[in-house]
């Protein structure tokens, strides 16, 4: 299910409709944390939390929510090389 909301954000946000974007990019990631929050020692699932909180501060960014944007980026960023530990 969360693989599938992140992709309708891709499809919106390239058709350059960022607002529902976000819309789609939260609810996958709403989904993922919670997968990772259950499952803390699974890469799988903290690398699909990283790349999930990535796609979410790129569409802020498009909306021009640029401190929001950064700070969501920076724990995409954080998460990442932890899950390839």
């Amino acid at each position: 299910m969360a693989i599938s909301l992140d992709h309708i954000g891709g499809v919106l946000r390239a058709e350059a409709r960022p607002q529902a974007a976000l819309k789609y990019y939260q609810q996958s990631l709403d989904i993922t944390q919670q997968m990772a929050d259950e499952e803390p020692s699974n890469r799988t699932r903290q690398r699909d939390l990283a790349l999930g909180l990535v796609n979410l501060g790129s569409v802020q960014a498009d909306l021009d929510h640029a401190e929001e944007a950064l700070k969501t980026s920076e724990r995409g960023h954080t998460v990442f090389p932890e899950a390839m530990r």
